[in-house]
C-alpha cells in the first residue's frame, strides 16, 4: 500500500510546517518531542500506549495542539512520542473530522457537515 504524507501545519503557541504521515491503522494522533517543543504544546499525562503486537508499548505524554489542513484549523488531543516522523495523524483525528482520502491523488480533505434547515410547518 502506498503511504500518504501531507504537508500540514501544526500549532499551539508557535507555528510549524511538518511531513505528516497520514495513518489510518494507527488509533492515535502522534507528535515527535522536538516538533512538540518547537511549537510549544504542552506535556499532559504521562501514558503508556499499547502497540499493534501483542506485549509491546510506547510511553509518551499526552498533548494539545492543532493541525491546519488547508484553510481549515482543527485541535486535536495526541501523544508526544519518539517516532521517526514529525507527525502521525492517526484515525482518532481522521474520522472525528470527517477527513477524505484520496489515494490516487493523494491529498485529503476535511468534509464539514452541511446542515439542512428544517421545513416550515
Amino acid at each position: 500500500m502506498t503511504e500518504i504524507y501531507q504537508s500540514l501545519i501544526v500549532r499551539a503557541k508557535k507555528k510549524k510546517r511538518v511531513n505528516a504521515l497520514i495513518d489510518t491503522g494507527a488509533t492515535t494522533t502522534y507528535i515527535r518531542p522536538d516538533i512538540a517543543k518547537t511549537i510549544g504544546a504542552e506535556k499532559m499525562n504521562k501514558i503508556r500506549v499499547e502497540l499493534g503486537e501483542k506485549g509491546k508499548f510506547m510511553e509518551g505524554w499526552e498533548t494539545f495542539f492543532g493541525i491546519n489542513v488547508r484553510k481549515i484549523s482543527e485541535g486535536t488531543k495526541g501523544i508526544i512520542s519518539n517516532i521517526t516522523e514529525e507527525l502521525v495523524v492517526g484515525a482518532d483525528f481522521l474520522q472525528k473530522r470527517n477527513v477524505v482520502l484520496d489515494f490516487k491523488t493523494h491529498k485529503m480533505k476535511i468534509k464539514r457537515l452541511s446542515i439542512r434547515k428544517m421545513p416550515r410547518l
